[in-house]
């Protein structure tokens, strides 16, 4: 509940930018206030329940391309590179084994 009531204030923030409100500013300070106090008191639930504070965050391998394969040049990742030898070294072994 708490995730999603964040999502919302950053979609709120988000329509605010683009309006035409003259008030854009105030009303800008207001979401950014709660959305500070909902993450202050999202930490506050995770770390009183032993977790810790980013346990909700994808954490990916491979922080070249975010375990995609491609960086952001579009390349193929060193990673992928390195993946693809081990399945041709597991495949080896497989056919090995089925001999």
């Amino acid at each position: 509940e708490l995730d999603d009531n964040i999502m919302k204030a950053g979609i709120e923030a988000g329509r605010l930018l683009v309006s035409g409100r003259t008030d854009r500013k105030e009303a800008s300070m207001a979401i950014k206030k709660s959305m500070d106090k909902m993450l202050a008191d999202r930490a506050a639930l995770l770390t009183e329940n032993s977790y810790p504070i980013d346990y909700t965050e994808v954490k990916y391998r491979c922080s070249l391309c975010g375990d995609t394969g491609t960086t952001e040049n579009g390349e193929r990742c060193s990673c992928f590179e390195q993946r693809m030898e081990e399945a041709k070294v597991w495949r080896s072994s497989e056919k090995k084994q089925v001999q």
